[in-house]
């Protein structure tokens, strides 16, 4: 794709008609953790495009980068780095600020944002988190999908009932430890894309996917221990639905935290590639 001219960029922070362009080029899950006032953003503008968004939280002086993306054809144009330091100034006016941090993946991009990091103060910390990422048009010759079934336990998101989404929505708070401020099940997530597997009428696992342009991101997998089994059905009943969906120019891409996962990863998706993920940390 062609570079932009970046001359004209403007760093400001994304607030009233600004949370609209976050939420029509962005994933949702930032404008509404954004819109609800559980993070706050700075905004890359090029004239009066969003080409840019630096989403941020604090936690009783931590400060969590928690998205820092930036539109396709303006990478590589410093337009990340120009939100960071614009960031870093903001950040140097707060004393309340004990910490910063910020995780990244080990491929290219992430490499050369490393090296900034660095330059600017900021120490490498060590993950136990693999990022993977798998091509959709691999899909087509997957041999898990040649006689894939049909499970009629395993049902899309948008099938869910308000009381079985809070029982989602629990799981991740008390079992999983996840912060859901700012998160809604419901809305942040594909309805379709996104699965559950039900038995006695309650989920007992579920795989919840966000589209993130042309990527899929699967953000969230669950299985309840004594259902372990069905968690291979949920991973390959997604796949399917890719596949059949015809819309597979991008990549399926999440994150594996342990060596079972990374083990069913590389049963189910030959071919994918994995990189480590790079925490970085700066202390005040």
């Amino acid at each position: 794709m062609d570079e932009q001219n970046t001359s004209e960029i403007r760093v400001i922070a994304v607030q009233g008609d600004g949370l609209e362009k976050v939420k029509n080029y962005f994933p949702k899950v930032i404008y509404r953790q954004l819109a609800s006032g559980h993070a706050d953003a700075l905004g890359a503008v090029a004239g009066d495009t969003l080409v840019g968004v630096l989403a941020f939280q604090n936690t009783e002086g931590v400060l969590e980068i928690e998205w820092a993306m930036v539109a396709p054809s303006y990478r590589r144009q410093n337009v990340c780095e120009e939100m960071i330091m614009t960031f870093m100034e903001l950040v140097g006016m707060d004393l309340s600020v004990e910490k910063i941090i910020i995780t990244l993946d080990s491929d290219t991009e992430s490499r050369y944002l490393e090296n900034f990091f660095k330059r600017i103060g900021f120490l490498k910390k060590d993950s136990d988190i693999e990022h993977c990422t798998y091509p959709m048009e691999k899909l087509a010759e997957n041999p898990y999908l040649q006689n894939a079934q049909e499970y009629s336990e395993i049902r899309p998101l948008e099938e869910l009932s308000k009381k079985q989404i809070q029982i989602i929505e629990r799981i991740m708070r008390e079992n999983m430890g996840l912060d859901l401020d700012g998160v809604s099940v419901s809305e942040d997530y594909d309805p379709q894309l996104s699965l559950y597997y039900i038995e006695e009428n309650e989920p007992k696992g579920f795989v919840l996917v966000r589209r993130l342009q042309d990527d899929l991101e699967l953000s969230v997998v669950y299985i309840d221990p004594a259902y372990s089994a069905q968690l291979l059905r949920l991973l390959l009943t997604l796949m399917q639905k890719v596949k059949s969906g015809g819309d597979i120019k991008g990549q399926i891409v999440m994150d594996l935290i342990n060596e079972a996962s990374r083990k069913l990863t590389e049963k189910m998706l030959p071919g994918a590639k994995y990189s480590s993920q790079i925490q970085m940390e700066l202390n005040y």
